[in-house]
């Protein structure tokens, strides 16, 4: 046991100096499949919002934005909380549909590039008669929407520090000759809006939603239909109740919790949810619905918490097919059939992804061809993150220094292709847990690390 401890420690030394040799100038937004939200929601109902949409809509079709050249509406409030699914429902209202021309949904998430976005936005703007071919993405927009009232969303906005940056972006939107333009942003960070716009009153803040209609969402997320909600004893409604108020009237938190709750509608699952310390972490704290989260992620089934706390080693956003996943989890030897039980390994792997997503984990997002990929919302990838930080280590942001603890045995760097000419990608090193994509600088020394892989194979 010694002689292992003694080679771990020799590679927790060896990891240790390739990063501090990366130094802190190196990018970490991975440039690999990522999440692309779109403009379609997944919630069949808009719960407890239908006052700030129905405003929304008529402030930028008849009301105080409509006369405008140009307006920017962020929508801001912490992660969980619903901007997207709002967002989402004033792009597809009626009126909204009927008054601008084009309509673009964009999703942004890490990192905010001006020049790429525009790029990437030009894409789904209609082409119009006279462009040239060697006009610039910027310039293509100007043309398109000269006499066209458009709406872009912009969802997800995490990193525009620069008010250059975001100035840059809007050029090519200024240059339409018709009124009532919007961009629609959401956001978590205030600092964010704040670089977009200077009329505080464009700002749309969104709260955890009011109890009343908080607990319609928390129940729909438990019961199956009002029959089955009724036919519950007071007493049980009445615990659920005292959980809903411990939520602070968040929609994640209601999935989350609520179907938590689902898998066994009894008084003494539920007390025993109502009584955890977990709550101890978030009683007094307006925003912080992480402890509700991990509550539920304790109440997962060992070989459940360990599939999805090893997702932490993939980036945020990250878009998962089905078979890569089940195929990860092979690769680390996590998925066991029950005693008695006689299934092959990947009807175990895709059990345990269809409990995942009922439990709310993991969601299903079908691609256009009509399979099956599946996503995680950013504050459940930061709860694998939590969870899993004493064995997995991922990198993927601007590093000054980095502590790596003895008991990392998983290791993901995920280094931004756009700062580097060669990529390469290596997966499956230290029981399939390491993957990179990166410059020759990052690949040597990478390959130094593998060098010593084998040691703590054997």
């Amino acid at each position: 046991m010694q002689h292992i401890v003694e080679q771990l420690r020799l590679v927790q030394q060896k990891v240790s100096h390739i990063i501090t040799t990366l130094g802190p100038n190196w990018s970490a937004a991975p440039n690999i499949a990522r999440l692309i939200t779109t403009s379609e929601s997944t919630e069949p109902k808009l719960y407890g919002r239908d006052h700030i949409m129905n405003s929304i809509v008529h402030d930028i079709t008849q009301g105080k934005h409509s006369g405008e050249v140009l307006t920017v509406i962020p929508i801001v409030g912490p992660g969980g909380i619903g901007k997207t699914t709002l967002a989402q429902y004033v792009y597809h209202s009626g009126q909204v549909q009927q008054y601008f021309d084009v309509k673009v949904w964009k999703c942004v998430s890490l990192n905010f590039n001006a020049n790429k976005l525009i790029e990437e936005i030009e894409k789904y703007i209609p082409k119009v008669d006279g462009e040239s071919t060697t006009d610039t993405a910027g310039e293509l927009i100007g043309q398109r929407l000269r006499n066209k009232r458009f709406l872009l969303v912009l969802d997800d906005i995490w990193d525009c520090s620069s008010e250059d940056e975001w100035k840059r972006l809007l050029v090519p939107f200024k240059k339409s000759q018709v009124h009532s333009n919007i961009i629609l942003v959401t956001t978590r960070f205030q600092a964010q809006s704040q670089i977009m716009i200077k009329k505080i009153d464009h700002q749309i803040s969104l709260k955890g939603l009011e109890h009343e209609e908080f607990m319609e969402l928390f129940l729909d997320f438990i019961f199956d239909d009002d029959q089955s909600r009724e036919a519950q004893p007071d007493l049980l409604l009445e615990t659920g109740d005292k959980i809903a108020q411990r939520l602070k009237g968040s929609p994640l938190a209601a999935k989350t919790v609520g179907r938590l709750l689902k898998t066994q509608p009894d008084l003494v699952h539920w007390n025993r949810v109502l009584e955890s310390k977990e709550w101890e972490q978030i009683d007094g704290k307006d925003d912080d619905i992480m402890p509700a989260l991990k509550l539920s992620y304790d109440c997962l089934p060992f070989q459940l918490q360990q599939c999805f706390y090893y997702c932490a080693l993939f980036p945020k956003d990250y878009k998962f097919d089905r078979e890569e996943l089940i195929n990860f989890w092979i690769g680390l030897d996590i998925l066991h059939s029950s005693r008695g039980e006689n299934k092959r390994v990947e009807d175990i792997g895709l059990s345990h992804l269809t409990r995942l997503v009922g439990h709310g984990f993991l969601e299903n997002e079908g691609k256009n061809d009509g399979s099956a990929c599946y996503i995680i919302h950013d504050l459940l990838h930061e709860l694998a993150r939590k969870v899993s930080s004493r064995e997995c280590l991922s990198i993927e942001s601007q590093l000054n220094s980095l502590q790596v603890l003895p008991s990392i045995r998983h290791l993901s760097i995920n280094i931004d292709g756009t700062s580097v000419k060669d990529r390469l990608t290596l997966k499956g090193c230290i029981y399939a847990g390491f993957q990179y994509i990166g410059s020759e600088k990052l690949r040597r020394h990478c390959r130094e690390l593998i060098g010593i892989v084998p040691i703590v194979r054997a």
